[in-house]
């Protein structure tokens, strides 16, 4: 990372309305990104991964312009409200696209305690579009050489929330939801997220 500067601004609108304004730019060299390995159908072995279904390390010099935008609302103490966007321009010195990096990307989430023991939350957020490179390798011929195609990933929202119990000090049981709308989008090229699930559990604290 040759450097890495912003400048910002934080205030607040109302006493209980508060806003962050950052803009950012960032110079990296030999940034690691992921694109798809070519398709080889034409492969006897039987090695799963020459079918779309695996990533290249491609490493690109890339100088990033990103804009932050957010504002928190405390309604009261157990109570908080945000939201936040995130936009980005990318330069990369060889001219592809930043493979597999979103244009912008936002959240909209809240947390409220309820009393002392219980509390809830939840969280819907937005990735925008990405791009990739869909290939296939063709025999006696460079890499260069293979026939492409520009792939745009849609962009895609997710929400998830969570549940919370304070038993004790020590002891808290909880239960989260993800992907609670069920989308079937892709986070990568030919990856689907798993769709709907909820996952229950206990921590505890150890005082030694």
């Amino acid at each position: 990372q040759q450097y890495d500067g912003y400048a910002g601004i934080r205030g607040e609108v109302l006493t209980n309305l508060s806003y962050n304004l950052r803009a950012s730019y960032k110079a990296e060299n030999r940034k690691a990104l992921y694109k798809l390995n070519p398709l080889n159908p034409g492969r006897t072995d039987q090695k799963g991964y020459y079918w779309g279904n695996s990533f290249d390390v491609f490493y690109d010099d890339v100088k990033t312009l990103g804009l932050f935008a957010e504002l928190s609302l405390d309604i009261n103490r157990s109570l908080s409200l945000g939201i936040n966007a995130e936009f980005f321009d990318y330069n990369t010195e060889t001219d592809n696209p930043a493979w597999n990096l979103p244009d912008m990307q936002g959240s909209l989430f809240f947390d409220y305690q309820i009393g002392e023991k219980w509390y809830v939350g939840a969280n819907l957020f937005y990735v925008g579009e990405r791009n990739d490179l869909s290939s296939e390798a063709i025999p006696n011929s460079l890499p260069q050489d293979f026939p492409s195609t520009i792939l745009t990933l849609d962009s895609f929202f997710d929400a998830n929330a969570h549940v919370g119990y304070r038993v004790s000090k020590q002891l808290t049981v909880f239960a989260k939801a993800n992907n609670i709308a069920n989308n079937s989008y892709q986070r990568w090229s030919n990856f689907r997220v798993q769709g709907f699930q909820i996952l229950g559990g206990a921590s505890y604290k150890f005082d030694f």
